[in-house]
């Protein structure tokens, strides 16, 4: 049996466990949101053939960095809570954490934040809100950046938190002011859409989906620069800094999915109206046998909802999604 060496309690610090638990705890979570991503990646694969290339290139590309990042994180936690166990050394030091934190979450969450300006741009016709949008992504990914290269010249956590402070603050507080436009812009045109007839409905749901997913990204952005700005010279920032890469593909994972079951919930309540119809014209037709008058017909189904399910229209060509956004757009008052 291998002999085992303990280390002095005196060399050991008193906050070891800000040190360690929050980076376990971190990569912990980094490893169960990386399943729902891989299993949202796969049945986006078999629901979606026929979708454009360029969204099938920006969400495969997106899970390619996310699968770096899980292998340059899982060689951290090996570092730091394997190979290096015992080696309070190896607890301050950066390793590749500038990389899978600070950069590739930059990556991720300007890009996530660009797909969704064009589709606030598809639904509003705006440019300029669309650039705006575009701006403040671009802002908090060079902030998230400029941290992780500042980060890894310093390669050492004990000062992350004074040398870093103005760059984190903009890239945190940049990337929660993005979410929350970006949520705002997308309900408020999409309740444009709202005429008082079934597909409100399927408009309401996806505007709640909208809402969870802009507020789960903003809420992970904040809760990160509150540790990070609060609890000082420790780890307890790392949890939500590890994750947040993850919250972001799987946000946009979910919406992208979320319209087999919004296109599933049209077709059903296009049947009704198809059946109510049949119904009507026999109403109709024994009215006007009898002499008597005709019930009020139905309202049809709102082809606003066009928009919200057809950004990306599965096997259309460019003409047609622009087709089916304009639809949308006249439609709504």
């Amino acid at each position: 049996m291998a002999k085992v060496s303990s280390m002095p309690a005196s060399d050991v610090p008193a906050d070891i466990g800000l040190l360690a638990g929050p980076q376990l705890f971190g990569h912990l979570f980094n490893y169960g949101l990386f399943g729902i991503l891989t299993v949202q990646v796969y049945v986006y694969h078999l629901l979606f053939p026929r979708d454009p290339i360029r969204l099938k290139v920006l969400i495969y590309s997106l899970y390619t960095i996310e699968c770096l990042q899980v292998a340059m994180a899982s060689h951290d936690a090996n570092k730091v809570l394997g190979v290096g166990w015992g080696n309070v050394e190896e607890l301050y030091k950066a390793h590749w954490l500038w990389i899978t934190a600070p950069v590739m979450t930059g990556i991720v969450s300007t890009t996530v934040q660009f797909y969704f300006s064009w589709r606030i741009y598809v639904l509003s016709g705006s440019a300029l809100l669309s650039v705006f949008i575009c701006l403040i992504a671009l802002m908090q990914g060079c902030a998230a950046l400029a941290s992780g290269i500042t980060a890894h010249l310093l390669n050492n956590s004990a000062d992350l938190q004074d040398k870093t402070m103005p760059t984190h603050i903009v890239w945190m507080v940049g990337s929660t002011t993005c979410d929350i436009v970006i949520t705002a812009c997308m309900v408020y045109y999409l309740s444009r859409g709202r005429q008082g007839m079934a597909t409100d409905a399927l408009l309401s749901r996806l505007m709640r989906s909208t809402v969870e997913t802009g507020a789960l990204t903003a809420s992970v952005a904040l809760l990160d620069l509150v540790l990070f700005t609060t609890c000082r010279h420790n780890n307890l920032h790392m949890t939500p800094a590890l994750v947040l890469t993850k919250v972001y593909t799987n946000t946009l994972m979910m919406l992208v999915n979320n319209r087999a079951r919004m296109r599933q919930l049209m077709m059903q309540q296009q049947d009704d109206a198809s059946d109510s119809g049949s119904l009507q014209w026999a109403v109709d037709r024994t009215s006007n046998i009898n002499g008597t008058s005709p019930l009020p017909r139905p309202r049809t189904a709102s082809p606003a909802i066009g928009v919200a399910l057809e950004v990306h229209h599965t096997g259309a060509s460019d003409s047609e999604e622009h087709a089916l956004d304009l639809i949308g757009k006249s439609k709504a008052p």
